[in-house]
Parts: C-alpha cells; sequence; structure tokens
C-alpha cells in the first residue's frame, strides 16, 4: 500500500509532493495516480480503478498566498490491490488528515519545493518536512486492518432449523435486524466486516439437508455453530449434530465458535448451562469459544466474531 500527496501547479502539471513509504522510488504507477488531478472535478472523496490496482482519493484546496488564484489544488491517494478492501473505509481518515494538514499555519509553503522562485528556501523546506511528518504519522494511525495483507475468512455455519443462523449473518452484514426466510439447503453470503471478507456458507437445518452439510467442509476457516437456548427440548439433538461435525476429519483443528442464539427472548439459562447441556468441554481438539447472542440486538455476536479475528487475523 502506497499514499501519495500529491498538488497541481498551473505551470509544472501535477507532481508527487511526498511519497510513503519513502524509501521506494517513484513508479509509473504512482505517476498514474498523480494524475487523477487532471480530472478529479469537484469530487472530494472518490475510488478509482486501474488495471491492476485501486485508489481511494481526497481533492482539496489549499490555500496560498502565492498562487495566482490564492489556491493550490491538491490530492490525498492511498493506493492498495487488494481485492477485499472497501475503499470508502478510507473516506473518514483521509478528511481528517486534510482537516489538520489544513490547520497548520503557512502549510501552502510546504507545496512549492520543488518550484523556485518562492519565498525562503529553508522556511518552504521546513514547511515540506511538516507535510512529510504530518503523512508518516497518517499512515500510523490507519486502523491495522486496512493496512495489513488481504484478509479473508471462510464460515461453516450449521446448527438446527430455526436456530437463527441467517438472522445472525444477515445482522453482521447489514449491521441491523431483517426478518429472513427458512433456508432451504444453503445460502452463501460475502460480505465485509472490519475490513475482513467473509464468505459464509449459511447451511439449512432441516433434517433432509444435514446429510449434505459434510460437502461443504472444503477449507473453511472457522466453524460456527448455532443453536436456540429456548429450544431445551432440542439440546440432544443439537449435540447430536455438533459433533457429528466436529468428528469429521475434514474438520479436525479447525476453530469452533458456538453461538447461543435469542438471549433477547428473556430465557434465564446461563452460559454455564449451554456448556454443560452441549457437553463442550469434551472438545480438546481445537479452539473453542461460546457467547450468548441475539440477532435482534446484536449483543454477543460481535464480540464472538471478534475472538475470531484475533485468532487468525491479528
Amino acid at each position: 500500500m502506497v499514499i501519495l500527496l500529491t498538488y497541481f501547479h498551473r505551470i509544472r502539471g501535477p507532481s508527487i509532493l511526498c511519497k510513503i513509504p519513502e524509501d521506494e522510488e517513484v513508479s509509473e504507477q504512482d505517476k498514474e495516480v498523480s494524475r487523477l488531478l487532471d480530472f478529479a472535478g469537484n469530487k472530494k472523496f472518490f475510488i478509482h480503478s486501474f488495471d491492476n490496482f485501486k485508489t481511494a482519493n481526497y481533492y482539496f484546496e489549499v490555500p496560498s498566498e502565492w498562487a495566482r488564484g490564492k489556491k493550490e489544488m491538491a490530492l490525498i491517494s492511498i493506493t492498495y490491490s487488494e481485492d477485499n478492501i472497501d475503499g470508502e473505509i478510507f473516506r473518514i481518515p483521509l478528511a481528517e488528515f486534510v482537516i489538520e494538514l489544513l490547520s497548520k499555519k503557512d502549510i501552502f509553503k510546504g507545496f512549492y519545493v520543488h518550484i523556485s522562485g518562492h519565498g525562503d528556501v529553508d522556511e518552504i523546506n521546513e514547511k515540506n518536512a511538516e507535510i512529510k511528518d504530518l503523512l508518516q504519522n497518517f499512515s500510523k494511525v490507519l486502523p491495522k486492518s486496512i493496512i495489513t495483507k488481504k484478509k479473508s475468512l471462510k464460515l461453516f455455519v450449521f446448527g438446527l432449523d430455526r436456530a437463527g443462523k441467517t438472522s445472525i449473518l444477515e445482522r453482521l452484514r447489514r449491521n441491523e435486524f431483517v426478518k429472513t426466510n427458512r433456508t432451504l439447503n444453503l445460502n452463501l453470503l460475502n460480505f465485509i466486516l472490519d475490513n475482513v471478507n467473509l464468505v459464509a456458507w449459511d447451511l439449512g437445518g432441516q433434517i433432509g439437508f444435514r446429510r449434505s452439510w459434510r460437502n461443504y467442509l472444503k477449507e473453511p476457516n472457522v466453524l460456527v455453530f448455532v443453536i436456540d437456548i429456548h429450544d431445551k427440548d432440542r439440546y440432544v439433538e443439537a449435540k447430536k449434530e455438533l459433533f457429528r461435525i466436529l468428528d469429521y476429519p475434514e474438520s479436525s483443528g479447525i476453530p469452533l465458535l458456538i453461538l447461543a442464539n435469542k438471549k433477547d427472548l428473556g430465557t434465564s439459562i446461563s452460559k454455564k448451562n449451554v456448556i454443560k447441556e452441549l457437553e463442550l468441554n469434551k472438545i480438546k481438539d481445537r479452539e473453542w469459544n461460546m457467547y450468548l447472542t441475539s440477532a435482534v440486538t446484536g449483543e454477543g455476536i460481535y464480540n464472538g466474531m471478534h475472538w475470531i479475528f484475533k485468532k487468525l487475523i491479528t
């Protein structure tokens, strides 16, 4: 990932002012990004795709006492190639960087470092160094999930019918509760959560579909088992299906997340009760964790996902 700060001068055209990381030479790709100034128009934030990379860009004015129109035009761009990154995630950090940059006194002078005949050279170099420091600090405060390499997880989501598997996934995907229809055999969902690309096999829990579950144990990163904690009459049945999947050689060693769902319905059952009823302490061949959850309120679901991210991403 590369961060470029480019400015536009009427005589010289677009020039790269600063580049992070600094230890790399300016490439043809960087020059291509700088030319975005030629057609950025009035858009402050925009995403642009080239052949094999993308850029998230913020186009802004720098008030300048030395410019003919009393302003310079500038563009800060984050170049990335990871397909799973949603460029919109950069909108707010870029806007905040521009606000901080423009709050610095006489910062416009730092934009003239490549141009002769303007002001005191030492002062220009000092302001340019200040801009570079700001850009370095900006690169350090970007969320870790943005600047790391490609992240993608495959979720094998299973459990009895009516446990709330689809509702939980839709809560994660949309960040709100939506009513869902009964899953017939399989739903395949692909969405981004905290900049992690998630591919979820949402498997129908009816008896007739359970025989096919094993067919989808193809390199999942995580097993997600969902149980309705209100449906106590089916705990034995749920436990049987859970351990059937855990006993398959294909699932060996894959981390397990148990979501004990429908907490919002007011049941008094505790986490210890669920662990005891499902005999989860018998699981010795993999890491596992359990959370009491509600697809309606979102409680517990995000904590469960963050446990997964901590184990497999960070």
